[in-house]
Order: structure tokens, then sequence, then C-alpha cells
């Protein structure tokens, strides 16, 4: 498997998928439930897709003008990246400690 790139598109692209299934559940969820939990969710999960999409496409693109650029965009997508999953993370938070009431056990003894 001499073919890197081809694996690296082909794992992009799975991911995809899966990315755009996970927007949909938000859609969904923030058509149900309108506040700014599952805003944030859908928000990450728009931007967590623009940021794959736009680091496959970046990375084969920064290999092609050297391997200092390589570096330089994985370690700036690493941390850029991060910002869509902090708001799904917040948002999924926000919605848990709203929605999610914990029951207290009964006391049938």
């Amino acid at each position: 498997m001499e073919n890197y790139e081809f694996l690296h598109l082909l794992s992009g692209f799975i991911s995809t998928i899966f990315q755009l299934v996970v927007i949909v559940g938000c859609i969904l969820l923030l058509s149900k439930s309108r506040n700014l939990a599952t805003v944030l969710m859908l928000v990450g999960s728009v931007l967590s897709l623009f940021f794959s999409l736009f680091s496959v496409l970046g990375t084969s693109f920064m290999a092609s003008q050297g391997a200092e650029n390589l570096v330089q965009g994985i370690a700036i997508m690493g941390v850029v990246g991060q910002i869509p999953h902090i708001l799904f993370a917040l948002g999924l938070l926000l919605y848990v400690i709203k929605h999610v009431k914990k029951e207290l056990p009964s006391k049938n003894i």
C-alpha cells in the first residue's frame, strides 16, 4: 500500500459520512427543542464538518508545498480544530443539565 494519499482521502470521506449523520441528528433535536444547547451542538457539528474537510484537502495541498508547511498546517489545525468539539460538548452538557432530571430512588420497602 504505497498510496497513502488515497487512504487519507478515504478516511476523510468515511468521517464525513458520520459527521453528516450527527448534523442530521442535531437538526432533528433543534426542531424539537430550540435552545442555546441545541444551537451550540448544531454549530459545533457543522463547524466540525467544515474543519475536517479543510483538514483533508488542506493537508494534501500543504504536503505538495513541502514538509515544513505540512507540519505547520497540521499543528495549527490540531489547535483550531478543537473549537467545534468544544462547542458541541458545551451544548451537550447544557442540554443534559437542563433536560435530564435525576430520578429519586423509590422507597418501596
